[in-house]
Formats: C-alpha cells, structure tokens, sequence
C-alpha cells in the first residue's frame, strides 16, 4: 500500500502551508511506495496549521481529516493471491505436480484423470496456505500505515493546539525566573552584611575566649611544676634517711609516710583552691563574653528577619497579583478553546462514524464475494479430487480383483503340484 505521511514533524515545525492544506495536497515521505496501494480521497488527511497565540488572541485550533483506505483485491484477499500464485506456475506449483504424477506413477496411473485432479489438489494444498499467508500480511500492513498517517495527524494537530498555551506560558515563566533573580539578588546581598558582621563578632570572641585559655593554662603550668618540685624534695628527704638509719627503717619510713601525706595533703588543697579560682575566674569570662556574644547574634537576628520577612510580603504580593492574572488569562483561553474543541471534536465523531461505517460496510461486501469465490473454488477441488478419488478406488479395486484371481490360480497350480509330488513320493 502507498502512504503518504502529510505530518512530518521533523524540529517541531508543521508540516503543511495554507496553500497545501487548502488545495487538499499531502506531501509524500517517500516511505512503503512500493507496497500495497490506497485509495484516498483528496481532503482526507490535511492539515490546517494553527496560527500561533499573539496579544491579539488566542490560537486558532488545528483540523484534521482522517485517511480511509479501500481493499486491493489481487493482493489483500486469499482469492486475489491464489490466482497469482497458481498463474505463475512457480517451481513449488512444478514440485506439487511432480510429486503427485510420481505417486500416481507408482500406483500405474500416470495417464489417467485421477493424475490429473491428485496434480491440481496438489497444487491447491501447497497454495491455499501461502494466499492466505500473503494476504493477511499485505491487509495488516495497509492498516498498519493508515492508522500510522492518522495518529501522526492527530498528534500534530494537538501539539499545534499546545503550542498557543505554551508560548504564554513561557513568557510567564521567564517573568518569574527575572523576578526570582532579582529577589535572590537581594537575598545573597543580605547574607553578605549579615556573615561580615557575624565574622566580626566571632573573631573578638575567639580571641578573648584564646586570652583567658592561655592565662589559665601558665596557671595550671606553675601549680605542676610547684607540685613536682615539692615531691621531688620530698623524695630525696625521705631516700636519705633511709640509707642513714637501716634499722630503724620502719618507724622513719612510717614518719616519712606521714610527713609525706601532709605535705601531699597540703599540695593537693593548695593546688584546689588555686585551680578553684582561676577556673571561676574563667568561667565568669567566659560566660560574659558568651552573654554578649549571643545578645549581639539576637539583636541581628531580629533584624534580619524584620528585613526578611518585609522583602518576603512585598514578593508573596507582586507573584499573587501576576499570577492572579495569568490565572485569569489561562482560564479565558481555556474557556475559548474548551468550546471551540467541542465544537470540532463533535464534527469529526459524526464524520468519522460515517467514514467507519462506510468503511465497515465495503468490508463486509467484500468478505462475502471473497468467502463465496473461496468457496467456490473449493467446490470445484473437491468435485475434482473426489472423481478423481473414485477413478482411483475403482482402478484400485480391479487390480485387487485380479491379483487375487492370479494369486489363487497361482495357489491352486501349487497345491496341485503340491498333492501330485507328494502322491509321486508315496507311491515310490
């Protein structure tokens, strides 16, 4: 079937011009010319362009007529194709021939009309398959590129219906991306004065928190090494006086002890009260310095989310206003299109109902002078093949017959000869 395929749809253009599409003229893709061929009337499968939404109003909708086809008897119906094959007298219509004028051969009745009527049945068995085959794949394929040119017909007249409400809804959209800019524009402005000023505070924080770190740590420093040195004099005292007096090691070791734990004792609550000191001393810093630090972080909090919250109100207003009226305008331009697709799509229902039962009605007739002519054709083989059949029983039956009268000659000459030498071998 030849299509014709009048939406090409290559980078979104549309296909046709007003010339074509009122002149009735669809341009050839050059795709399946070679086919099974359609006929088409010539309004059938134009495209009307829409014209593209402008501030004058809104895009005028797309029309398009379906493309209907009609059946091509030789080659879309097991009549049509059976005769084809059979008139080409090919090499498998020869080999059916052959084979069957050689099983006649070995019957003996090569010459009879049985040969004949086993040649065409032949032929009719081998063909009657590959017609059928044939056919359903021309049918199919002529379907297959006429619902192809209607449904790329219908998906381009919607998207040259879309494209109206896309044209809005680009310019919408790129209103809003400038207004998003610049809104981000004096957000990222804000958070530039807030993180300077943030920066700021944090660094004085962290330079009087690293003074009194380091004034606490020399603190703790001196205490240790007081401790150290005061347990190292300690532990020499106590090394001594246990090389000079061996045996009265216990009793020094014991006052050594004792003195030794006082002086621990005394180290220990010496080097708690000083660490006790500098360590509320440090903390009472630190917490002033962390009491002005967080008034400053709320004080600029508050006013950042004053600044926010005032630049979010003024946003929150101009995107409702805009969007109230984009909402206005789609709803209008959907009003207007709603009605204008009921009208059409009411049209091309009844049109194309009439088109399918046009279409439905030719097929029956069709069916019907193909299943007749199909029929016919079987009766005509069957006719054939059963005279032929009954020529072959017949012969059948007379070579049967007179193979049994020669066989039972022949078995009655043996049992003649049979009892004879038997009689000879008896009487000898």
């Amino acid at each position: 079937m030849a299509t014709a395929n009048p939406f090409d749809i290559q980078s979104g253009a549309a296909v046709t011009d007003a010339a074509g599409a009122a002149a009735g003229q669809i341009p050839q893709t050059g795709a399946d010319q070679t086919a099974n061929q359609i006929n088409q009337a010539p309004a059938q499968g134009a495209l009307v362009p829409a014209t593209n939404a402008s501030a004058a109003g809104p895009a005028t909708a797309a029309q398009f007529g379906t493309q209907q086809s009609t059946v091509n008897a030789p080659t879309e119906t097991t009549a049509g194709q059976l005769g084809g094959i059979l008139s080409k007298d090919s090499q498998l219509m020869q080999l059916a021939r052959t084979q069957a004028s050689q099983g006649m051969a070995a019957r003996g009745l090569v010459n009879s009309s049985m040969a004949q009527g086993a040649g065409v049945a032949a032929m009719l068995e081998k063909a009657i398959p590959i017609a059928n085959a044939d056919a359903t794949t021309y049918a199919n394929r002529a379907l297959a590129n006429q619902q192809a040119i209607n449904t790329g017909g219908q998906f381009n007249a919607n998207a040259q219906n879309q494209f109206g409400l896309q044209t809005g809804a680009q310019a919408f959209t790129a209103q809003q991306a400038q207004l998003t800019q610049n809104f981000q524009a004096a957000q990222t402005q804000l958070d530039r004065a807030q993180q300077t000023a943030l920066a700021d505070k944090s660094i004085g924080a962290q330079q009087a928190l690293q003074t009194a770190q380091q004034n606490f740590d020399a603190a703790q420093q001196a205490l240790n090494r007081g401790q150290q040195t005061a347990l190292q004099e300690s532990q020499q005292q106590f090394t001594a006086g246990q090389n000079v007096v061996q045996i009265t090691a216990q009793k020094d070791l014991q006052g050594a002890q004792q003195q030794f734990q006082a002086a621990q004792t005394a180290l220990d609550r010496a080097q708690q009260t000083a660490t006790t000191d500098k360590s509320l001393a440090a903390q009472a810093a630190l917490q002033k310095a962390q009491q002005d630090f967080s008034g400053a972080q709320a004080e600029l909090d508050r006013q950042q989310q004053t600044g926010v919250a005032q630049l979010q109100i003024t946003a929150q207003q101009t995107l409702q206003g805009a969007q109230q009226q984009f909402q206005a305008a789609q709803t209008a331009l959907e009003r207007a299109q709603q009605v204008a697709l009921t009208d059409k799509s009411i049209g091309a229902q009844q049109a194309l109902q009439t088109a399918q039962q046009n279409f439905s009605g030719a097929q029956a007739e069709l069916d019907r002078k193909q299943q007749t002519g199909v029929a016919q054709l079987q009766i005509t083989a069957q006719q054939t093949l059963q005279g032929a059949q009954q020529q072959f029983q017949a012969a059948q039956t007379a070579l049967d017959r007179a193979q049994q009268t020669a066989t039972t000659d022949k078995s009655l000459a043996a049992q003649a000869a049979l009892q004879q030498a038997q009689q000879n071998f008896s009487g000898a």
